[in-house]
């Protein structure tokens, strides 16, 4: 269970999307965005040192604290690039290169494998087959498994990991895989499928918010239930977005940013508690629009909290 500690933790938005690089801050316990106004302080200066060296790479963060940033993009095309930013040194170093080429692949941790699943490749659409970074021996290698068959997942797919399985959700077949014993397992298949839905888990459920179908922007959200095994249907967002970010947090979810019709871009903020059942529109708004971005859940007494933040919370503005 995620119980609420709102003075423990916030979120840490990374995006490179529509016009430049960004990094902002949300504080749970103000409800508000944060950024620092001074332009050559030492927070200032690690945050900015916080972006990845590549475009639309993904960065997660991992359990011993290091930021990992996996795939990026040249001229449109995938890349195999892996970084580890260290926030003790505040240096992105490169890593041994992925397999395959990737532009925004699902990034999950499990143990001391670090798994890339999806991406964008040019040449072949979403790349379906998967592969781990062993963060001990520092090499890839890729997992032969039936997923490697399976056409659907390579036009779109969505990945949430729950109890240690990483469930992958495409256009017309959905799954699980279980890296202890490299089996697949199929599920139901999402009763409606968008491009661009947020992804984020909360108490052994997957939930897949807004997205796009063409040409229309969608406020749905569906969760699925690994207890139960069933899709639910849950209220609507306020706003339709797709390509947002969605975290969960303090028992609730956030979803933030995005883009919305007319090619606009988003930068409000709606929370969802499971318990009311609802979505509430915060009254905080992103400093700037934004999507296509990485969102982390950190905890106030970490080392890359302190660094990027905490120094500068008198020269703040909100």
């Amino acid at each position: 269970m995620d119980y609420r500690r709102p003075f423990r933790k916030g979120i840490l938005v990374i995006s490179q999307y529509p016009f430049e690089s960004a990094l902002e801050w949300y504080d749970a316990a103000l409800d508000q965005w944060q950024n620092c106004k001074c332009k050559n302080c030492q927070p200032t200066i690690f945050q900015n040192n916080l972006l990845p060296p590549r475009t639309l790479s993904t960065v997660i963060l991992l359990d011993d604290g290091r930021l990992f940033a996996a795939g990026g993009s040249i001229h449109a095309n995938g890349m195999k690039s892996t970084y580890i930013f260290d926030p003790e040194i505040n240096i992105w170093r490169s890593c041994m290169n992925m397999h395959f080429e990737r532009l925004k692949p699902f990034i999950v941790q499990l143990g001391s494998y670090v798994y890339a699943i999806g991406g964008f490749n040019n040449e072949e659409g979403d790349v379906s087959i998967i592969e781990y970074f062993d963060l001990e021996r520092k090499e890839w290698f890729v997992i032969n498994c039936e997923i490697d068959l399976i056409n659907t997942f390579k036009i779109n797919n969505y990945v949430a990991c729950v109890k240690g399985l990483i469930y992958i959700i495409g256009t017309d077949e959905a799954g699980y895989y279980d890296f202890r014993n490299r089996e697949w397992k199929y599920i139901d298949q999402i009763p409606e499928f968008n491009t661009g839905s947020a992804v984020c888990t909360l108490n052994g459920n997957i939930y897949i918010i807004g997205g796009e179908r063409l040409g229309n922007f969608y406020k749905s959200v569906w969760a699925y239930c690994t207890l139960t095994e069933k899709w639910l249907s849950l209220p609507e967002l306020h706003y339709a977005r797709s390509f947002s970010g969605a975290v969960a947090m303090n028992g609730n979810i956030y979803v933030f940013g995005g883009k919305t019709m007319n090619m606009s871009y988003s930068n409000t903020l709606e929370i969802y508690n499971p318990h009311d059942d609802k979505w509430v529109i915060s009254n905080t708004y992103m400093k700037k629009d934004q999507f296509l971005m990485d969102a982390i859940v950190i905890e106030k007494n970490s080392e890359l909290y302190k660094q990027a933040f905490e120094e500068a919370a008198n020269n703040i503005f909100h």
